[in-house]
């Protein structure tokens, strides 16, 4: 379950549907807005599409190697359903660097999901809730979208991340077994006390 305060509003420029089909395959330079009303983007069935800036993803920054690559594109549409409930939809795209857990060495770790949220203000909405629905609760009048971005995409990151096998390298991994064999064989450094004794 997701909360969100948030008190400062951003001015930044806006991409009506009319304007923009968010489903749409189609490249932008445009940036998403820091903060939304979020009464005028249900209202007004606001839709963003963009590159977001890394330094606007902090937690999915300190998951990335030094150094490394963090490239995240995504669209959201905002709008009421039949049901007068205020839906998120959209797709998000990244690619982020991280080690391979295998062999330890950089791996681009490609994620793709789509969203689908519902946004509710109190955890009481969520009798009514449709159970194929996810729910994002907020405080507050106002949303950052490229935290809804960033939540999805840390909820799609695999628990484990590989290399194909063909391109794992187990250099590291030998070497520190290699580590470990030698410190077996050499001298223990208990024998010094037999000489004490």
């Amino acid at each position: 379950m997701h909360r969100n305060p948030l008190t400062e509003v951003a001015q930044a420029p806006i991409i009506w549907p009319a304007q923009l089909d968010c489903e749409a395959n189609v490249e932008t330079s445009m940036q998403f807005p820091n903060n939304i009303d979020i009464r005028k983007a249900f209202d007004q069935t606001m839709c963003f599409q963009g590159r977001l800036n890394e330094r606007r993803l902090l937690r999915l920054r300190e998951l990335v190697t030094s150094p490394g690559k963090l490239e995240v594109d995504a669209n959201l549409s905002f709008f009421r359903d039949d049901n007068n409930f205020r839906r998120i939809k959209g797709s998000v795209t990244g690619v982020m660097s991280v080690s391979c857990q295998r062999c330890l060495g950089p791996l681009d770790l490609r994620i793709q999901d789509d969203i689908e949220l519902v946004l509710l203000e109190s955890d009481c909405d969520l009798t009514d809730l449709e159970p194929d629905l996810e729910p994002w609760i907020i405080e507050g009048a106002y949303l950052d979208p490229s935290e809804v971005v960033e939540e999805q995409l840390l909820l799609s990151m695999p628990i484990v991340s590989f290399h194909a096998e063909e391109e794992c390298s187990n250099e590291p991994i030998d070497d520190i077994m290699r580590q470990d064999e030698n410190r077996a064989d050499g001298e223990n450094p208990f024998d010094v006390l037999k000489t004490l004794l």
